[in-house]
């Protein structure tokens, strides 16, 4: 048996594709047509992509619901100057120094961390990039979970003749 391109443990390239992307990609437009297409015949095995699926949110929902401080924005490192001019920084690169730059109120905002709090600000602002990515993941799965939905109420249309 193949390699399954929807499952991520058995090798495949599209477990992790979102909606967005996956219009570039030729011959898939959608992860309907996509199931669609791979001829499901059984509604377990729809139901239990589903539950893997499920599963894998509820993961993703337990590391979302952490309750450690964010901080939104992005640190940087710059060389600047004191201004002193019988510092050693009036000619050569100056001293190293941390900026958080981040928005409020629609304009810019740039504060300089003191280096006694860079390590705390630094994983403040790695657990809000750790966040966005557990919010995509949470988008793509869902796509997935509302796609294998389809699908399963697909398979069990009887119809009526």
């Amino acid at each position: 048996m193949g390699a399954d391109p929807m499952d991520s443990e058995r090798g495949g390239v599209l477990a992790d594709l979102s909606t967005q992307n996956a219009g570039y990609l030729p011959g898939i437009h959608s992860y309907n047509t996509y199931i669609s297409g791979m001829g499901m015949k059984s509604r377990e095995r729809v139901v239990r992509r589903l539950r893997e699926a499920e599963s894998r949110r509820a993961v993703v929902v337990d590391e979302l619901a952490q309750t450690d401080a964010l901080i939104i924005g992005s640190l940087s490192e710059v060389q600047r100057r004191c201004g002193k001019p019988s510092c050693h920084c009036a000619e050569r690169p100056g001293h190293p120094q941390a900026i958080l730059m981040s928005v409020h109120d629609g304009r810019r905002r740039c504060q300089l961390i003191r280096q006694a709090d860079l390590a705390d600000v630094r994983q403040a602002v790695e657990r809000y990039r750790s966040f966005q990515s557990g919010l995509r993941t949470l988008s793509t799965l869902d796509s997935k979970v509302l796609a294998l939905l389809k699908e399963l109420r697909r398979l069990r249309d009887e119809g009526y003749e």
